[in-house]
């Protein structure tokens, strides 16, 4: 009995010295370094406790006008993560770096380091936005026992929107086009090849009216767009066609 009762006093003197050198937002503060040069517009964000660096971030174009330092609970678990300005230039693809507090010690968030735009939403859902090549990425992610990525949107060709729900387990539940809110079935043109890369032709092809699900977009070096679909015939099908070959209406 006396053993046990010594056991669950460690624990919990333990627990409370851990819990008593674990720090909040409150205990660090976050200070902005320039280091920008004649040549170059780099600043550094340096979060300090008690004069000591936790972190430092190198930032471009920072606006010293507004706030760059912001604290918001993107992935409610009840702690605010540290979300810093680091970039005003709209056509940089980050403009904004997410800090997860983890006890002593700050880290860039496993599910969204570095960050265009966000958006906290109800049910435990953010949504964030990525840069992609000349267009934005949306991306909702949902906390519920973990952050998962739930549901993916962007642009794929001429303004087509394409969708993708996901389950927990990070499978895609769905992959629709959309256009003007319209939900469209994408179809073969004409007899194509399919590719297990974009540079691996197969013996396989698609023909005219052949309805397909795209699940992916890619454009190779020389240009050239392609999209990752799937195909449900005799045989279920994940591949690669150019996507000229493709008719989305």
């Amino acid at each position: 009995m006396n053993r046990l009762l010594l056991s669950i006093l460690l624990i919990s003197f333990s627990l409370f010295t851990q819990s008593k050198d674990c720090l909040s937002i409150n205990d660090i503060s976050v200070r902005l370094d320039d280091n920008s040069t004649v040549d170059s517009d780099v600043s550094k964000f340096n979060i300090y406790h008690n004069n000591k660096v936790l972190f430092s971030y190198e930032a471009l174009e920072v606006d010293n006008n507004v706030n760059n330092v912001e604290c918001s609970d993107l992935d409610f678990d009840g702690k605010k993560e540290i979300i810093l300005r680091v970039d005003n230039e709209p056509s940089h693809d980050v403009e904004y770096a997410v800090l997860k507090l983890k006890c002593d010690k700050l880290e860039m968030h496993t599910l969204f380091p570095e960050i265009k735009e966000y958006e906290r939403l109800s049910d435990k859902r953010t949504k964030i936005y990525y840069k992609n090549g000349y267009s934005i990425k949306e991306k909702i992610y949902c906390f519920q026992s973990t952050g998962y990525l739930c549901e993916e949107k962007y642009i794929i060709g001429n303004n087509y929107e394409l969708r993708k729900p996901y389950s927990s387990n990070g499978k895609v539940i769905a992959a629709d086009i959309y256009y003007n809110q319209k939900k469209l079935t994408p179809n073969i043109k004409e007899k194509s090849y399919l590719y297990y890369d974009l540079n691996k032709k197969s013996n396989m092809y698609l023909v005219k009216g052949d309805k397909v699900s795209i699940l992916d977009e890619k454009t190779a070096p020389n240009g050239q767009s392609w999209y990752f679909i799937n195909y449900k015939g005799k045989k279920e099908i994940n591949m690669w066609i150019e996507a000229d070959s493709v008719d989305l209406n």
